[in-house]
């Protein structure tokens, strides 16, 4: 009895390993691999300007500034261009006046005229050019752009702030230039000039120190007066009328000095216009893939129906 006692505890532990033992199965995996190229989009805007022209800009002259862009990639795209102008004097931060292709008539309102470019200003002489415009007693413009613009296939046309490319840039093709060179108007406003008169009286003792006096004791045709006063630290007087600067002439004559008068004209602080000041006309490119997807949403339909 005993032995059949074993024998049916090594059956049963037989069994448990059967139950618990590990089973292979056949598995197989298949893989194909796809592969995909991208292309390059490269633009590039190419112009003919040099700054070096615009140094000594003067009213009615002309800078050649002749802008196109440029596919230098694989694929086909849309382009459009937007300007803007500002006007500063020192800090570009300091602008005093911006106008943006996107303002309308006040960035173009220059005309042609009587052989030259004048431009829309409040008024002329005013020493104005302030950040409103026209119908706010402002400027427009007093810049002339000269664009090659039309209405025909493979032409640059204007709507809503931006002159689009009336059709797509294939690659390695570029546009015609959108501008040929700028012209600032004969008539722009270079500010109020203010006229003052001054004068100094030299005492016949302070004339002699100063070295100032001939032979015959009048004032040597060399002297400089306004070296003299500088290194001395004096100033000139400023007549306020006529009659006082008379007056102080007659005082001098009876006490036997010597009379300087002055009169010179300069700039009004408060009335630059465009006197000594930089201008910057700044044209931003915008190229985009040529498909219905990726077309600017606020473009004309006629550049949405280029797109494939």
């Amino acid at each position: 009895m005993k032995i059949n006692k074993k024998v049916g505890a090594l059956a049963g532990l037989a069994a448990l390993a059967a139950v618990g033992g590990t089973w292979a199965f056949f598995n197989q995996t298949a893989a194909i691999t796809n592969p995909f190229t991208t292309k390059q989009y490269n633009t590039s805007v190419v112009e003919h300007f040099n700054p070096a022209d615009g140094e000594d800009w003067k009213p009615g002259g002309t800078v050649d500034k002749t802008v196109s862009a440029k596919n230098t990639g694989d694929y086909p795209i849309l382009v459009r261009v937007s300007m803007d102008e500002k006007w500063y004097r020192g800090d570009v931060k300091d602008a005093f006046k911006t106008i943006k292709s996107s303002d309308g008539d006040v960035f173009f309102n220059v005309v042609k005229e009587d052989g030259g470019y004048k431009a829309s200003q409040f008024d002329p002489e005013d020493g104005l050019a302030p950040e409103e415009f026209f119908n706010q007693k402002g400027d427009d413009t007093v810049v002339y752009k000269n664009l090659n613009t039309g209405s025909d296939a493979g032409k640059w046309f204007y709507e809503n702030g931006y002159w689009y490319w009336n059709g797509v840039l294939a690659a390695g093709t570029s546009t015609e230039q959108l501008m040929d060179s700028v012209t600032l108007a004969s008539n722009i406003d270079l500010g109020k000039y203010i006229s003052t008169k001054s004068y100094y009286v030299m005492s016949a003792d302070e004339a002699a120190k100063a070295d100032a006096l001939d032979s015959d004791s009048k004032i040597k045709a060399d002297f400089d007066v306004e070296k003299y006063l500088a290194d001395n630290n004096k100033e000139w007087s400023t007549a306020a009328s006529d009659d006082e600067e008379l007056q102080a002439a007659k005082d001098a004559a009876k006490d036997g000095s010597y009379f300087f008068r002055k009169a010179e004209s300069g700039l009004d602080e408060n009335a630059k216009g465009y006197a000594g000041a930089n201008y910057d006309l700044t044209i931003t490119t915008e190229f985009i893939q040529a498909t219905k997807d990726a077309v600017w949403e606020n473009a004309p339909q006629v550049i949405k129906d280029l797109a494939e």
